[in-house]
């Protein structure tokens, strides 16, 4: 095996494998297999659960295929000099990564141990590169991490009437995004599980057009032009979460943005894992937002809200609130508030497609 690749292409690509090895535990999913074929360099990442496998050009003079160490390599190629890299295998126990003037020398195990991630030829249907990243930005908060509860810790898509939705929560809070589905797509719903939703994030972020898509026997992939990612899903049912919104109307209170999300953060200065609750007190055109921390100290701020209604005030988790208004995406904010332990709803005044459901504290 021998090839020759652009050094900033081949040290891009192989940093997109790196959290991806070495998540199981297993010796030889520590490793990349890289393979050379007719003028690309293909490597290959999993864990068994999330796979990538991804081409990039590269000038070919010997077919072949080595399972090397992806951190070490990854170090030897960012470390290393000139534009471009040379792979060589001239025994079988060792490959040459040659960086300019640098030779490093590194050892190579068998490709044929590596587990085979299966590539899927016909996709199912096509989305918007921009879509799916900013649905995952919006519900990846929300996401759960409690493992006695393994179907909260995954992201829910599905399709209904005609939309596309994504729904996570951790049974505190809950967020809901959706888009129109492209013509004819159906999807009765995956939980995808949150380590491979970030997997997802990563795999779209920074790329561009149509992200094609499909989903197979608890597994969903993606490709774009010549990367390809395959996740497992969670094997569970999801819970009803339409049934947690409120169907009554609350006390509407409008909020700018920026504004608001600036003092939540001022509020958020003084909390810490003990003590994150923010005392929202609600009058006529005034909101008055109060954080204490017997171990920090406190802070209050009273800003201008769009409000008409009765005084009142409720207790939120300051960090919950933080993540539900960071998913509008419009200048006026509206908080659908309610009084006692009933849920606040979080969305944009015009724009509904975004909904974050947050529980309060008990005062």
């Amino acid at each position: 095996m021998e090839l020759t690749v652009e050094r900033n292409v081949f040290l891009e690509g192989i940093q997109r494998t790196l959290s991806i090895v070495g998540k199981a535990g297993l010796d030889i999913l520590n490793n990349l297999l890289l393979e050379s074929g007719e003028d690309e360099v293909r490597i290959t990442a999993t864990d068994r659960e999330i796979g990538l496998v991804a081409s990039y050009p590269a000038k070919v003079d010997t077919a072949g295929a080595v399972l090397v160490n992806a951190r070490k390599i990854y170090e030897m190629v960012r470390e290393g000099e000139g534009r471009e890299v040379v792979i060589r295998r001239p025994e079988n126990n060792r490959v040459d990564v040659i960086c300019g003037k640098v030779v490093y020398r590194l050892p190579v195990l068998d490709a044929e141990q590596f587990p085979t991630v299966l590539v899927e030829e016909e996709p199912a249907f096509a989305l918007e590169t921009s879509m799916l990243s900013g649905m995952i930005r919006k519900t990846y908060a929300t996401i759960g991490t409690d493992e006695l509860r393994p179907y909260l810790c995954g992201a829910f898509l599905h399709t209904r009437d005609g939309r596309i939705r994504m729904v996570s929560t951790d049974g505190n809070r809950l967020s809901m995004v959706e888009k129109e589905a492209p013509e004819g797509v159906v999807i009765e719903g995956v939980i995808m599980p949150r380590r491979a939703v970030a997997e997802v994030r990563r795999f779209v972020d920074g790329r561009e057009g149509l992200l094609e898509m499909g989903i197979r026997e608890r597994a969903c992939f993606f490709r774009h032009e010549k990367s390809y990612l395959r996740i497992h899903l969670i094997n569970a049912e999801y819970p009803d979460y339409e049934r947690v919104f409120p169907v009554d109307e609350g006390m509407k209170i409008i909020f700018k943005r920026d504004i608001i999300l600036s003092s939540l953060k001022r509020m958020n200065v003084v909390s810490n894992e003990d003590f994150m609750g923010v005392i929202l007190k609600v009058s006529p055109g005034k909101l008055e937002l109060h954080s204490t921390n017997p171990d920090v100290g406190e802070a209050n701020e009273e800003i201008d809200v769009d409000y008409e209604g009765g005084a009142f005030s409720v207790t939120y988790n300051v960090r919950y609130l933080i993540d539900a208004v960071e998913g509008v995406d419009e200048e006026d904010v509206v908080g659908d508030i309610r009084e006692g332990d009933r849920p606040g709803v979080i969305s944009g005044k015009d724009d509904k497609s975004y909904k974050s459901l947050v529980m309060p504290l008990r005062e």
